[in-house]
C-alpha cells in the first residue's frame, strides 16, 4: 500500500511485517504484573494483549503451576502436563485440547522475541488454577489450590482422679471440603453460528472483543421469543446472528454447557422505511443493523434496495435484539405478489455426478475510503481500517457446474499475508450487489451498496500471517447457479471499529496463493 495510506497504528509485535511502517512512540501504561499465590512471576519477554487476551512466556507460568514443557520445535507443538491434566498447543493455531478434549481459543499461541507466547487465563485455568485481573493495577492474580493441613485434635481433658483415664481414640479429622469454581457466564449479541465445523462452534460479540465457544452433544440450547414467552429448547441450528445470547461454561473449557438464546418480534404495517431504520404504523420506530436480513414474499433482497421496493401498508414481521433493540431479521409481505414458483421440466434429465471444482479470481480490486474515485487494480486486497479509512475488497470468480447440478457446500479460500492489528475483528463477506470492473471499482458515495447482499458467516482474525482463510459461502454460491441472484463476486469486509488492517494475495500474486472459490456438488 502506498505511503501516503500508510498511517501509524499500533503493530502487533508478534506479526510485524516489513511493508509496515514502526508505530509511533507513545506513553506506555504501566507493565502487567502476574503472581502465582501472591509471588511474582518474572519474564524474560513481558506479557502481551492480544484482543483483549493477555499472551506470557509458556515455560514461566506453566513451570509455576507445577506442570512439566515439551516443545517440538519441528510441528510447534506445546505440550504441558500436570499430575492429571495434559494440554496441547499448536503455534498459531486456535484450535487446542485439554485432556484430549478439543478446544477452541480466541488467541493462538504465538512467537515473539524468541519466546512462545500463550493465553494465560486458558493455559492457567486448563490446569485448575483461578485467574483474576486487577484492572487498576494491571495485575492478573493466579491462585492454585493447595490442600489444606488438617487440623490437629483438641487434648482430652483430664479424667478425675479418682477414676483411671480411660484410652482416647484419635478422631479423625473430616474431610475439608474442596471449592468448585461457578460457571463462567458470557453475554451478548450472537454474531455467528458455524454448524459444518468439528466441533461446531458459536462467536459471542460482547462490546468489540468475540468470544468463540464450542458446542458439543451434551450443551443445553434454550431459544425463547421475550414477547410472548414462547419457547424452549432447540437445535444449534435454531439460533439466529442477532439473538441476544447467554452462555455458561467451566472455567477450564471453552465448550459450552448452556446457551439461552432470546429474541422479540414486532409485527404490523409498515410506514417508512429506510436503509438504517423501519416505522411502523402503531407508532413504532426500529433501528436496523447494518448486517439485517431483508426478505420480499420470501425472496431475498440487499438492505441498499429495500427501501425503494417496500411499500406504505406493507406487512411486516421484524426479529429484533431484546437488548439492543436492532432489527436483524425484516420480513415483508405484499399483498397481491405471487411467490415465484418453480416451472417443472417435461422430461426429467439424468442426475448429475457428484463431484469438487476449484475456480480461481478472474478479477479483484481493493476499495479505499482514503481514496475515493480511485481504483487500485493490483494492489493487494486490503481490508479493515487505518485512521485515513476504511478498506473493502472485492473479488469476482466465474462460477460454472454441470448441468442440474446442486451445490453441495462451496468456500472462498484466500492467503493472508500481511497485518497490522489493534485487536481481534471479524471479518465477513458478502455478496456483491452491483456490476463492476478492475479499473472502475472505487469507493465513492454508493459504496455500501456492494455489501448489502447475503453474507456469509463471519471470521475471527487477531493475529497469524502467511495463512489460509475461508468462508462458508454455500448460500451465496446456490443462490448464483439457480440464477436466484446475479453473481458479481463478494466483498470483504470486516466491522470496521478499531484499527485492524490486514491483506489478501491478489489475482497476481505466486500462483499457490490467489483467491480460490471451492464448490462441492452434485445431484438435488
Amino acid at each position: 500500500m502506498k505511503t501516503r495510506r500508510s498511517v501509524v497504528i499500533l503493530v502487533l509485535a508478534a506479526v510485524a511485517l516489513a511493508p509496515f511502517p514502526a508505530p509511533l512512540a507513545a506513553q506506555s501504561p504501566p507493565a502487567i504484573r502476574v503472581l502465582v499465590n501472591g509471588d511474582p512471576v518474572a519474564f524474560d519477554v513481558p506479557p502481551t494483549e492480544v484482543g483483549g487476551r493477555l499472551l506470557v512466556p509458556l515455560r514461566g507460568v506453566f513451570e509455576r503451576l507445577g506442570a512439566t514443557v515439551e516443545w517440538d520445535p519441528g510441528t510447534q507443538r506445546i505440550t504441558a502436563r500436570s499430575a492429571d491434566r495434559t494440554i496441547e498447543l499448536v503455534v498459531g493455531q486456535r484450535d487446542a485440547a485439554v485432556n484430549g478434549r478439543p478446544v477452541v481459543l480466541d488467541v493462538p499461541p504465538m512467537l515473539v522475541g524468541g519466546r512462545t507466547m500463550v493465553p494465560l487465563r486458558f493455559v492457567s485455568e486448563a490446569l485448575g488454577a483461578y485467574v483474576q485481573w486487577q484492572a487498576e493495577t494491571r495485575t492478573v492474580l493466579i491462585t492454585v489450590a493447595t490442600a489444606a493441613a488438617p487440623r490437629p485434635p483438641a487434648p482430652a481433658p483430664p479424667a478425675p482422679p479418682t477414676t483411671p483415664a480411660a484410652p482416647q481414640a484419635t478422631p479423625t479429622p473430616a474431610p475439608q471440603p474442596t471449592a468448585t469454581p461457578g460457571p463462567r457466564i458470557t453475554e451478548g449479541v450472537l454474531v455467528a453460528v458455524n454448524t459444518t465445523a468439528t466441533p461446531p462452534r458459536i462467536q459471542v460479540g460482547v462490546g468489540n472483543v468475540i468470544h468463540i465457544f464450542v458446542v458439543s452433544p451434551d450443551t443445553a440450547i434454550l431459544r425463547t421469543d421475550v414477547g410472548t414467552g414462547a419457547g424452549g429448547s432447540v437445535a444449534l441450528a435454531a439460533l439466529r446472528v442477532g439473538d441476544q445470547v447467554r452462555v455458561e461454561a467451566p472455567g477450564t473449557s471453552n465448550e459450552a454447557a448452556v446457551i439461552r438464546a432470546t429474541f422479540r418480534q414486532a409485527r404490523g404495517r409498515v410506514d417508512v422505511m429506510t436503509q438504517t431504520a423501519i416505522a411502523l404504523q402503531d407508532g413504532q420506530v426500529i433501528r436496523i443493523n447494518g448486517d439485517a436480513a431483508v426478505t420480499l414474499n420470501g425472496a431475498v433482497v440487499p438492505l441498499g434496495d429495500a427501501p425503494a421496493r417496500v411499500r406504505r401498508g406493507d406487512e411486516v414481521v421484524v426479529r429484533q435484539n431484546p437488548v439492543t433493540n436492532e432489527a436483524w431479521e425484516i420480513a415483508v409481505t405484499q399483498a397481491g405478489v405471487a411467490r415465484p414458483t418453480a416451472t417443472p421440466t417435461a422430461t426429467p434429465s439424468p442426475a448429475p455426478a457428484a463431484g469438487t471444482v476449484t475456480f480461481v479470481a478472474i478479477a479483484d480490486a481493493p476499495l479505499s475510503e482514503a481514496a475515493p474515485n480511485t481504483a487500485h487494480a493490483g494492489d493487494p486486497l486490503w481490508v479493515g481500517r487505518e485512521p485515513s479509512g476504511r478498506w473493502r475488497s472485492l473479488v469476482a470468480f466465474n462460477v460454472s457446474l454441470p448441468a442440474g447440478s446442486q451445490v453441495r457446500r462451496a468456500r472462498l479460500r484466500l492467503f493472508m499475508h500481511g497485518l497490522r492489528s489493534g485487536g481481534l475483528d471479524l471479518y465477513t463477506v458478502y455478496a456483491a450487489t452491483r456490476a463492476w470492473r478492475e479499473s472502475n471499482a472505487t469507493w465513492n458515495a454508493r459504496a455500501n451498496e456492494y455489501d448489502r447482499g447475503r453474507s456469509s458467516g463471519a471470521v475471527a482474525i487477531a493475529g497469524g500471517t502467511r495463512v489460509f482463510i475461508e468462508w462458508d459461502v454455500t448460500e451465496i454460491v446456490r443462490a448464483w447457479v439457480s440464477g436466484a441472484e446475479p453473481n458479481h463476486g463478494f466483498l470483504i469486509r470486516n466491522l470496521e471499529l478499531g484499527t485492524n488492517l490486514l491483506s489478501f494475495a491478489n489475482r497476481q500474486d505466486a500462483a499457490a496463493n490467489r483467491p480460490r472459490l471451492i464448490v462441492e456438488y452434485g445431484p438435488p
